[in-house]
């Protein structure tokens, strides 16, 4: 996954699997990355 947009409440990836984007809540997308160390390899753009 790659994180296009981040917002207030949402984050947005895409999946280049299934080639979709989809939105998440922070709070679910805080939890899926929980395990990582690094993230930014994966952040695409804030804005």
């Amino acid at each position: 996954m790659v994180v296009v947009d981040v917002s207030e409440r949402y984050v947005e990836v895409a999946d280049p699997q299934n080639g979709e984007l989809v939105t998440l809540n922070k709070e679910g997308f805080l939890e899926l990355w929980s395990g990582r160390d690094n993230i930014a390899g994966y952040i695409k753009k804030f804005k």
